[in-house]
């Protein structure tokens, strides 16, 4: 009983101490404006998953992923959203979204082959 209690108990404080990392959506990519700060870009969605350089700017960024089920063969899209940073601003905006092939008739199993 009371093994029960101090787990339970540990979990209430992980839950209540656990802070999701803030992410990027469509939506959230939207509200960047052209001559937002870095500060506060990495404020409110953390810091990107990757920063590039190229010329004077650096690239930040930051994906989005759906998945169907729990392996990372179950992303069935991936949204990248990437910032041009100049001079400490938000200078420009895009992003790229990759689908997954879709399935082939030969990738699906026959009920009947399985032994």
């Amino acid at each position: 009983m009371m093994k029960r209690t101090l787990i339970m108990f540990l979990v209430l404080i992980a839950s209540c101490t656990f802070q999701r990392m803030p992410l990027m959506t469509i939506e959230s990519y939207t509200e960047v404006d052209i001559g937002m700060t870095v500060n506060a870009l990495v404020e409110k969605f953390g810091q990107p998953i990757n920063k590039f350089s190229r010329d004077h700017q650096v690239i930040y960024e930051y994906v989005e992923r759906f998945q169907l089920g729990n392996t990372p063969q179950s992303v069935v899209e991936s949204r990248r959203y990437f910032f041009v940073i100049e001079s400490g601003s938000v200078v420009s905006k895009y992003m790229q979204i990759k689908n997954q092939p879709p399935y082939r008739g030969e990738d699906l199993v026959n009920p009947t082959d399985i032994p």
